[in-house]
């Protein structure tokens, strides 16, 4: 068994090694200028930014932005139009920017009433007002924040398993994913780019998410750990208000205390409960498994809906919705089959609406090989069109004149009846499903898990492209790389991972990941997967991998080190 000056030892190297490995994260962030240019979708990014500005220095209330800034803020280029290869573009490109949003803050706005509102979540709203606020009004601020909360995190998760080895290697291994995930962050393209891209917001909600997770397992909890467990349950709350998909941290914190509660009925209850099924104990013991996830989801609840403070009157209008639309991404997300495409969004009639760049779409090829099904099933890209059409599809054929589209135009934004359009879509939805449930279930079941996989794993590719655009970063790489080998080693040398304690429940760690990987994949199963959407997914998938390391490690160098050596 290891000493108690062993475990003092290596508690104090983990310390360490976290401490840089977040110092490194840091660095990186504050160093490479590609995490701070403003990546697609780059219209709301920038509808984002100049509501903080109108709110801030304009005094305009209710988040909502003043359109003659934004017309200023146009005049950027946007990223996807402009070739980005070198660290000088970059830089350049980043400088822009900055200009952009000084020469913002010093307008002479001539009419306050031409306003604009914004289509997704709130909560990202208040996140860059705050970040404005705080750090001032450039793209780098927002960053900074974004690294703030991630800081916040780790050290709950450091105070809370101090003294706690294995635990404090997980922290470890979570905090160099998110450092790979980042670096491959800028080689993903323009859909993603920066860190504080809102589809890259999920990240920072793994660390809460797992010490939530681990909290969940203990069946005693003092004061000081439930006050630790509120303050780390803020950030894991802001990430599942500002991005939906990262819901699926709140199901795997229901699945894992199932399955606890299942392992601990069969364990040491069995299963001939049917006489005690309602008794006190038993819920007892299901309410101390349960009660974390249920308190997330309570405050999670309160929190969303709950009234906040009132949004400006320009969110009355049809064309802004306060939360991403829920059946649009359902439906193109299945329709990227061709066959499906053909059936339900092609159409032989010509169709037009008010929709502002809405375009026909021809009858589509329904006599396709499996083998050419199979390819563009994976391959194609979820595209908006798709569904705008098949929802004027829907309404023709059922004899209604209806138009998605409104009469209220702002530039650079869709003209659309969000809610209608999203109504009509669900109605298209279900309209597929109980037609073709045989190829949807082809869809979800067959086609949707190899592209989720093939996304992810292009997360290595991602890695050597960004090393190689910016070979500056190799430092942190090698650090972080060498840091991993020399706690590896001392681990074994003070024979921490040879005491069984630690060892099992390292493997029970190692599961968790797993189960929570799993999870991970369910928005991308239901809505749609591409490699700007499962970063958080490749960063828990890094994780495992750095846990398995530990393992394989383990393994060959058991034999090579003399046990409890020092």
């Amino acid at each position: 068994m290891t000493n108690e000056k062993n475990q003092k030892r290596i508690l104090k190297i983990l310390y360490f090694a976290i401490s840089v490995s977040v110092i490194l994260l840091g660095l990186l962030i504050v160093f490479d200028d590609r995490l701070g240019v403003v990546g697609e979708p780059f219209i709301d990014h920038l509808m984002v930014m100049n509501i903080a500005i109108s709110r801030q220095l304009y005094g305009v209330e209710g988040y909502a932005g003043l359109e003659q800034i934004l017309t200023a803020l146009k005049q950027i280029p946007n990223v996807s139009t402009i070739d980005l290869v070198t660290i000088d573009d970059y830089t350049k490109y980043l400088s822009e920017i900055n200009a952009a949003l000084f020469k913002a803050s010093y307008l002479k706005i001539i009419n306050f009433d031409h306003l604009h509102g914004y289509i997704n979540e709130q909560t990202y709203v208040y996140f860059v007002v705050l970040s404005f606020q705080l750090f001032g009004i450039k793209t780098q601020s927002i960053s900074l924040f974004w690294f703030l909360i991630f800081g916040f995190s780790s050290f709950i998760f450091l105070v809370s398993y101090r003294n706690k080895i294995s635990q404090l290697i997980l922290l470890w291994c979570l905090v160099n994913s998110i450092i790979f995930i980042v670096i491959c962050n800028p080689a993903v393209g323009a859909q993603l780019l920066s860190i504080y891209n809102y589809r890259f917001i999920p990240i920072l909600g793994i660390i809460p998410f797992f010490h939530i997770l681990l909290a969940s397992r203990q069946t005693k909890i003092t004061f000081s750990q439930w006050f630790l467990i509120f303050l780390q349950t803020a950030p894991l709350l802001f990430v599942f208000l500002a991005r939906g998909s990262s819901l699926w941290m709140l199901i795997a914190l229901f699945i894992s205390s199932t399955i606890m509660l299942c392992i601990y009925l069969w364990r040491f209850r069995g299963w001939s409960l049917s006489k005690k099924i309602f008794s006190y104990r038993i819920f007892k013991v299901i309410f101390v498994y349960f009660r974390i996830p249920l308190l997330v989801s309570l405050l999670f609840f309160l929190v969303k809906y709950v009234p906040h403070q009132e949004l400006h009157k320009e969110y009355s209008k049809e064309i802004w919705t306060q939360t991403h639309v829920l059946w649009h991404p359902l439906f193109i997300g299945v329709v990227s089959d061709p066959k499906l495409r053909s059936d339900f969004v092609c159409s032989k009639t010509s169709l037009s609406d008010k929709l502002k760049g809405f375009y026909h779409i021809p009858e589509c090829d329904s006599e396709i090989s499996f083998y050419k099904r199979f390819v563009q099933g994976i391959r194609n890209e979820p595209a908006d069109m798709n569904g705008f059409h098949a929802a004027v599809k829907y309404l023709r054929e059922n004899g209604s004149t209806d138009q998605i589209g409104t009469d209220i135009v702002k530039e650079g934004h869709f003209n659309i009846k969000w809610q209608f359009y999203d109504t009509t879509l669900r109605n298209v939805y279900f309209d597929l499903l109980r037609k073709r449930p045989i190829d949807v279930g082809y869809m979800y079941l067959f086609i949707k898990p190899i592209r989720f996989f093939m996304n992810v794993l292009s997360y290595v590719q991602f890695f050597i492209k960004s090393i190689y655009q910016s070979p500056n970063i190799l430092f942190i790489i090698l650090t972080v790389f060498s840091l991993h080998l020399f706690i590896l080693v001392k681990l074994f040398h003070l024979s921490i991972l040879l005491e069984r304690k630690v060892e099992s429940e390292l493997r029970i760690f190692a599961k968790m990941i797993l189960l929570s990987f799993i999870v991970s994949m369910i928005p991308s199963i239901l809505f749609y997967s591409q490699r700007h959407t499962v970063a958080d997914s490749a960063t828990v998938l890094v994780a495992l991998c750095i846990f398995l390391s530990i393992f394989l490690i383990k393994k060959s160098l058991k034999k090579r080190i003399p046990i409890g050596t020092c």
